[in-house]
């Protein structure tokens, strides 16, 4: 079950998102407004990485975006 931090990142990048496809924002302020977000979920991926052994499956803007 995801956290409510995982929900509140995920509504974040999909408000980016539609801002970008809707041509409110530019690529630059989009990637801009998301980096935080991203390096959030990058954050909470090497935790989870380091907890089980593995690397971890750190996301770009660019992935996000598709």
């Amino acid at each position: 079950m995801p956290s409510e931090q995982a929900i509140k990142n995920q509504q974040d990048i999909a408000a980016i998102r539609k801002k970008l496809l809707s041509g409110k924002l530019t690529y630059n302020d989009a990637a801009d407004q998301a980096a935080p977000i991203i390096k959030r979920i990058n954050e909470q991926a090497r935790a989870i990485a380091k907890r089980h052994g593995m690397r971890p499956k750190l996301i770009s803007f660019t992935e996000l975006m598709r």
